[in-house]
């Protein structure tokens, strides 16, 4: 799963009603993907806080992330990703 917009902070999804059902329907994935670090704190510190589930900074073999949900973890990746601009537009001006 890789979520495309920014992430709430805890504050928000503690308002949101379902939180715990959308929080969890995410981390049914083996790996949540978010574009900056800032949004996959919030997720992580949200399912912390929300869901009372671990989170291990480091990962088993270091310089991970990921959520531990009881019987597994879940991965979280950092990935910022963006449109090229020149490539997009020589696409664009093929035939």
């Amino acid at each position: 799963f890789f979520l495309h917009s920014p992430c709430p902070s805890p504050e928000v999804w503690r308002v949101i009603p379902h939180r715990s059902e959308l929080l969890r329907g995410m981390l049914a994935g083996d790996v949540v993907g978010f574009h900056l670090f800032e949004y996959a704190r919030h997720f992580m510190t949200s399912c912390r806080r929300l869901l009372g589930l671990g989170e291990n900074v480091g990962g088993p073999t270091g310089g991970g992330l990921c959520i531990n949900t009881g019987s597994r973890r879940v991965t979280i990746t950092v990935s910022h990703v963006g449109i090229d601009p020149d490539v997009l537009n020589a696409r664009l001006r093929l035939p």
